[in-house]
């Protein structure tokens, strides 16, 4: 019924550093079941017991962006709303969620288990084993993103993010990415910010405007690319080429990863080029992700613009 997720990224191992800090990932065992949907249904139950890492929601936490218990998240399902992410309780796994988790492995859905104190750090109400993140956007395809750039006759360019798990920092990338004329952000499922509405805030609603897409093989997807066209360039502090000499016009997809754990080993090998940053010697050693990928998606668009004119 379920599977370990088990892609080319699990054992990222040791790899290049990127340019940012990220906070760090949850603990805990990813299951896999397209990513359709969920509503956020009643709450109920008693207040979980003040043990272990259970903190109290502040009074600036959006609930809405959570749906809890088993019939609440069954009736989601069935309504079709965009799924972000899935927690299940450790050992919590007979009857009612059992059938849930049948629904969730049919659907293809990727979930973790974890401890009943995170599900409680993410809910006060009786969550039953169960919690679901909302996605506050739709999913676009891959696929038709690229189609359909080709058809308008503009070379695609897309800004892939290999493990930038930063509420803000992915925030403020997609502004950033929605005003440089990116055609989409490529994320994969394991290892990314959550896509509420807080990410959507600190994106200054730039995530209505610029589609995201989202995959279970970062590895597969990319090589897609680089089968439709695509040259791939990874970002990183450990570059061989200064980002001024990279070649950035053409289709493309700028890679960027965190600056705690770098590009994985096998997106490292994928990219057909590896740009750096030029940093000052009395500076600080790496730029945080989102200004680095300012820097670089502005140098592709300068570069695109100066292509065009030829």
């Amino acid at each position: 019924m379920t599977e370990n997720e088990n892609d080319s990224f699990q054992n990222r191992g040791a790899k290049p550093r990127g340019f940012a800090s990220d906070g760090p990932r949850d603990g805990g065992r990813d299951f896999r079941g397209d990513r359709r949907g969920f509503s956020r249904g009643p709450q109920g139950g008693s207040r979980p017991p003040r043990d272990g890492n259970w903190k109290p929601r502040s009074a600036d936490d959006k609930k809405d962006d959570f749906v809890y218990g088993i019939h609440p998240v069954m009736e989601a399902l069935e309504a079709g709303r965009t799924i972000d992410k899935i927690w299940i309780q450790e050992g919590h796994l007979q009857g009612q969620l059992a059938d849930l988790i049948k629904e969730f492995a049919a659907r293809r859905l990727t979930w973790k288990q974890v401890p009943h104190q995170k599900l409680n750090s993410l809910v006060r109400g009786n969550h039953q084993g169960v919690v679901v993140a909302l996605a506050a956007i739709p999913f676009a395809d891959l696929d038709e993103v690229i189609a359909s750039a080709f058809e308008r006759g503009e070379d695609p360019f897309i800004l892939v993010l290999d493990g930038v798990t930063d509420v803000r920092n992915f925030g403020a990338i997609a502004r950033t990415a929605a005003c440089a004329g990116v055609h989409a952000l490529l994320l994969p499922e394991k290892g990314s910010a959550p896509l509420g509405g807080d990410s959507v805030r600190t994106s200054a609603g730039a995530l209505f405007k610029i589609p995201v897409c989202r995959t279970q093989s970062l590895y597969h997807s990319l090589k897609s690319l680089k089968n439709s066209g695509l040259s791939l360039v990874g970002a990183t502090e450990k570059g061989s080429q200064d980002l001024y000499e990279v070649e950035l016009s053409g289709p493309l997809a700028v890679v960027m990863g965190s600056e705690e754990t770098g590009l994985s080993s096998d997106v490292w090998k994928l990219c057909d080029r590896h740009a750096c940053i030029p940093l000052s010697a009395g500076g600080v050693e790496s730029l945080n992700v989102s200004v680095a990928c300012g820097v670089l998606l502005y140098e592709a668009l300068r570069q695109k613009r100066v292509s065009n004119a030829q």
